[in-house]
């Protein structure tokens, strides 16, 4: 049996209905328009980025503060960005190169062609639709996420107009249920929405009703008017780690990388339009010069220094390609110890008895890629600081120390390195989406990655993707307190992903209801990723708090279990003592099979000893987990 509608659902075991399952996968993913997601996520990787400011009451205000100046600027960006490539290369130039075959009558006379006004006009009305179509797919995602509450949240706040507290955190009944605030949220994205479009209005024309109408509009300096100061928000939002990582000697403590994450987000995020506008720019000025064919006496069309730093980025494209094969070679040649595990002795036809060298080396490299998954936190710090500075030092370089505020257009736009930053980053978002589509059907990396950037509240963007924890977490919330209030104990048993919701839904939750619960986490990404990146309201302090209830309405004993294996590279320790409990993989011998359970329907089968890597998978199978799965559950029938 089931139920549920819009991408989430409760389904029970047909044989025993106490047995539930919540589906929440049809609200990270599905639908016609996910394939546009990806022109969503500088927003989504941006907003991300608000929620991992520092614990510190000031220097997270700050931080917090900064990001939503960022937010604001990105979504103009947009808007100038896109009208560069639509109004200026399209809608101007490519209209007159359209209607000129030779440089004679009107187009050899000062002044617009007929078909560049009609191409001005409806390349402007294509703009505001472009910019209108945000806000509306963005409130109608409102109504459908952002609106969502608990029982608990509308009994708190039956409105949702409490406004949302600098320290509120995961324990605050409201933390899902702010619906006015992102309404008003929306409101400021959209006023800003229609003052650049008005801007890029206006500036054509200035630009077309001048005595002299230029060849090209030259809509950038509308780019670095929002770009600039982009810039120098990014850069303050580095300041505080790169402070700690000079005195790092000094003080003998590493800086943490939660100290960079809102400087990581946004750099990332910046990086991946400035990126892909370079590339699109200049990819759509040599399609369109080339079609159709034009004497050279016809002006061509020139995107001017939009495109200044195409092959930097090109070669930015081309360092990451050579760093992804070292670190590929690295990982093959430096790979984690399975010395441990013994070689098999047994007979050809018996039970296998330990590992051959084949399957060793399996255990090998799954140890290797969990170790560095789980240092990806790491990873990206790097990669962004790297980001910033070649940016940084690119444009100083090219402005001649600020000299001037905006570059010179390239010389030879078709030297190998602009042409591999015309092609690349104009495809890299195809082959992002790709990757986010792909991993849809298995529980890979990315799909973690897609969860952590989609799981928190709109709160710094409302533009980014639909934030699925806003319906996820008081749906599971209402299951839980609809359970309890019927007097039923209810065991939470929470994968991957499934583990943050079910640590948020509980974290509110008070003693009548957490004195009724048990929860049980297997490859749980809340130590690694989360606590990293999330210090504010993943760290040790909720985790323990969450723990500590439960473990005292479990009159001492654990009331919260987490399971994890060194092969995982998304799961691990979470809990800290003996609570955690760590898995062979492969499955061992001896083990205890799992006891039949007359009373209940059967459960998943044992994993059979040395035959398998498991990594992130098939948890429910292991003897251990169930055992304990049901000792739990005799405990809390006891209560």
């Amino acid at each position: 049996v089931g139920e549920g509608v819009g991408g989430s659902a409760i389904i029970a075991r047909r044989d025993d209905e106490t047995v539930e399952g919540y589906n929440y996968g049809g609200l990270t993913f599905g639908g016609g328009v996910q394939a546009l997601w990806i022109f969503l996520l500088p927003f989504t990787v941006l907003n991300t980025g608000g929620w991992t400011h520092d614990p510190r009451p000031g220097l997270g205000r700050m931080q917090r503060v900064v990001v939503h100046a960022l937010s604001l600027a990105l979504t103009a960006w947009f808007v100038f960005t896109a009208s560069v490539v639509l109004v200026d290369v399209a809608g101007y130039q490519w209209t007159r190169r359209l209607a000129c075959s030779a440089p004679t009558g009107a187009c050899a006379r000062p002044g617009l062609v007929a078909v560049q006004w009609w191409g001005l006009a409806a390349t402007l009305v294509v703009l505001a639709g472009f910019a209108a179509g945000l806000v509306v797919v963005a409130g109608k995602s409102q109504n459908r996420f952002e609106k969502v509450a608990s029982p608990a949240a509308r009994r708190a706040s039956p409105n949702g107009d409490v406004p949302r507290g600098a320290s509120e955190d995961l324990e605050a009944e409201t933390f899902f249920w702010h619906p006015a605030s992102a309404r008003h949220l929306l409101a400021w994205h959209a006023a800003v929405l229609a003052a650049s479009w008005l801007a890029v209005a206006g500036l054509v024309a200035v630009r077309v009703f001048h005595p002299s109408p230029p060849q090209a509009l030259d809509l950038y300096p509308l780019v670095v008017a929002a770009g600039f100061p982009a810039a120098v928000g990014v850069g303050l939002l580095w300041l505080p780690w790169v402070g700690a990582l000079v005195a790092a000697p000094f003080r003998r403590v590493r800086p943490a990388v939660g100290l960079a994450g809102p400087a990581i987000a946004a750099t990332l995020a910046y990086a991946m339009v400035i990126a892909f506008d370079s590339g699109l720019f200049l990819f759509a000025v040599q399609r369109l010069n080339a079609w159709p064919s034009r004497p050279a006496s016809v002006p061509a069309i020139t995107a001017g220094n939009a495109v200044s730093l195409t092959d930097v980025w090109g070669a930015v494209l081309i360092g990451a390609a050579v760093a992804a094969l070292l670190l590929a070679g690295w990982i093959a040649l430096h790979r984690r110890t399975a010395s441990e595990l013994p070689a098999g002795q047994s007979p050809p036809g018996w039970p296998l008895d330990g590992v051959d060298p084949g399957m060793r080396g399996s255990v090998s490299f799954a140890r290797t890629l969990a170790w560095y998954a789980h240092r990806a936190p790491g990873i990206a710090l790097w990669l962004a600081f790297g980001l910033f500075l070649t940016d940084v030092a690119a444009y100083t370089a090219r402005s001649h120390w600020f000299h001037h505020l905006e570059l010179p257009p390239p010389a030879h736009p078709s030297q190998a390195l602009y042409t591999v930053g015309s092609y690349g980053l104009t495809l890299l978002p195809v082959v992002v989406a790709g990757l986010v589509r792909s991993a849809e059907s298995s529980r890979t990396f990315v799909y973690t990655i897609w969860d952590v950037l989609t799981v928190l509240p709109r709160r710094f963007s409302p533009l980014a993707v639909r934030c699925y924890g806003e319906r996820a977490v008081p749906e599971l919330q209402g299951r839980i307190e609809y359970h309890v209030t019927a007097g039923r104990p209810v065991l939470v048993s929470a994968h991957s992903e499934g583990s943050v919701l079910a640590v948020c839904a509980l974290a509110p939750m008070g003693p009548e209801v957490t004195a009724m619960v048990d929860l049980v986490t297997y490859g749980s990404p809340l130590a690694g990723l989360y606590r990293s990146l999330f210090p504010a309201y993943f760290g040790t302090g909720p985790v323990e708090s969450l723990q500590a209830r439960l473990r005292a309405a479990a009159g001492g004993d654990d009331g919260w279990l987490n399971f994890y294996r060194l092969t995982d590279p998304i799961g691990g320790p979470v809990l800290g003592d003996a609570a955690d409990r760590l898995l062979d993989d492969p499955m061992q011998t001896p083990f205890v099979p799992t006891p039949p359970d007359p009373r209940e329907a059967p459960l998943e089968h044992d994993r059979t000893p040395w035959t398998e890597v498991a990594g992130h998978s098939n948890y429910l199978r292991e003897p251990e987990l169930k055992q304990s799965v049901a000792a739990l559950k005799e405990s809390l029938a006891r209560r």
